[in-house]
């Protein structure tokens, strides 16, 4: 007998962090029409596709969403049981180029979070990535 496939969400976000230490992370505007958190500032991310872990579902979503290609990611935490959420330290600015999903995108520090972002994602942002 199978086991039954729990759909599961992973998603990157990807932290700029400059030789001071100092940390930007890349968020991503969610188009308007789109059917979960339409307008709202997020990190790339997506469903989990059958056979994959959260880690290659957060990876493949970041490529999809943004055209970034990052080797690896590191776990940071899991929102409302099933969106399992990564992070990417990179040197470089990284500029994406959005998908359909997203209308814009910019950098933000842990002080300057945009409004209009999922409350839990916020309080991850700035006590576990940030």
């Amino acid at each position: 007998m199978s086991e039954e496939f729990i759909q599961e969400y992973g998603g990157v976000a990807l932290v700029y962090e400059d030789g001071d230490g100092n940390q930007e992370i890349m968020l991503c505007l969610r188009a308007p029409d789109m059917n979960h958190f339409a307008s709202h500032w997020s990190i790339p991310s997506g469903y989990q596709e059958k056979g994959e872990t959260t880690k290659e579902t957060a990876i493949r979503e970041l490529k999809e969403e943004t055209m970034i290609d990052i080797p690896n990611c590191e776990f940071v935490g899991t929102l409302h049981d099933t969106f399992h959420i990564y992070k990417y330290v990179t040197a470089t600015k990284i500029t994406p180029i959005l998908d359909r999903e997203h209308t814009a995108w910019d950098y933000f520090t842990k002080s300057e979070l945009p409004l209009v972002i999922e409350d839990e994602l916020k309080k991850l942002i700035k006590n576990n990535i940030l």
